[in-house]
């Protein structure tokens, strides 16, 4: 599309330098004293030098004023388009984002954390092993009863919770989870 303004423009252009080549020797032969700007252009392009006085500059005039107020119209209403759009744009950038309604899941799965049973038997087996070493550490018992928790045996975590009860019965941590041990059978 450029090129084929550039190709006519370059037309143009040749096509003037060559008018003007073919008009110079007329130009040289012309005294000096005839040099008045009216009369060389009137000379240099006979057919232009009457269409002042053939157009109707009244109607152009009020033809052109009219024209130029419709461009100057359409102008102003897509430059108030352009403002009322980046006023809408700017105006849903400074509001603080809508909240996402919570969606219905459609199947809802729940991952359990499974115990790993291996390790709780050894935990199991080696806190058993320290509460024979030392039968009246209360700290072995809860440790005990957390583990068969995890297991998932409340009847010997209750067991568990009630023998360090009968050694200790002061402590507040052994009677609450005793209940609890008791609430789940």
């Amino acid at each position: 599309m450029v090129t084929i303004f550039i190709i006519i423009a370059l037309a143009a252009i040749l096509g003037l330098a060559l008018i003007v080549w073919r008009k110079l020797p007329y130009l040289r032969r012309l005294s000096v004293e005839d040099n008045s700007p009216v009369k060389f252009w009137r000379e240099m392009a006979p057919e232009l030098s009457g269409v002042g006085s053939r157009v109707n500059w009244n109607k152009i005039g009020g033809s052109f004023s009219a024209e130029f107020e419709k461009i100057i119209r359409r102008l102003n209403v897509i430059a108030l388009k352009i403002s009322n759009l980046s006023t809408r744009v700017l105006n849903k950038m400074k509001r603080p984002p809508r909240p996402l309604k919570a969606l219905k899941p459609i199947v809802e799965i729940e991952v359990e954390k499974k115990p790993d049973l291996e390790k709780l038997k050894r935990e199991e087996q080696e806190t058993i092993m320290s509460i024979a070493k030392e039968p009246r550490n209360i700290e072995l018992y809860k440790k005990l009863g957390q583990t068969y928790i995890e297991m998932g045996n409340m009847a010997d975590a209750r067991e568990t919770f009630s023998v360090a009860h009968g050694i200790d019965p002061e402590d507040e941590e052994v009677g609450r989870l005793l209940e609890k041990t008791k609430k789940h059978l």
